[in-house]
């Protein structure tokens, strides 16, 4: 799991399963929560700049940067950080080109999260299947034994 984990490009694992005292498991989950919650933030950025929504644009900048920062997506993090501030200063008008930025950084982090997370739920029915194998299906996860 850490091996595809070290596969997600724009994602410093090192200090991401710091969050989770090492536990790839739970930093996946965690980013799966992220990938979920945070994979279409570029185009809800371009969608609140065209409509002016300047405040809205700040706090998604502002969110996706400290999701971002704590689970190791440091470049997400950096123009994160930077498109907040300029959205503070008001300087908007540069903004697009910054949100143009971030989805480049942001789109193969996301697909790298799903696919390591596709990955990952490909295993535990390969266990489930194995001879003499008993599984238990218990808070949407596998367990074999």
């Amino acid at each position: 799991l850490e091996r595809r984990l070290s596969d997600i490009p724009g994602l410093d694992v090192t200090l991401g399963l710091k969050v989770v005292s090492g536990k790839a498991s739970s930093y996946l989950r965690i980013l799966k929560v992220f990938a979920d919650g945070h994979g279409d933030d570029a185009s809800r950025l371009r969608d609140q700049l065209g409509r002016q929504a300047y405040s809205e644009a700040e706090l998604t900048a502002h969110a996706l940067k400290g999701a971002a920062g704590t689970l190791g997506a440091s470049k997400v993090y950096e123009l994160a950080a930077q498109l907040e501030d300029m959205l503070r200063k008001g300087t908007h008008e540069e903004a697009g080109e910054k949100i143009a930025s971030l989805a480049v950084e942001l789109q193969p982090l996301i697909e790298g999260i799903l696919s390591a997370d596709t990955g990952t739920q490909q295993i535990a029915p390969a266990l489930a299947a194995a001879p003499g194998c008993v599984a238990v299906r218990k808070a949407a996860a596998s367990r074999c034994w």
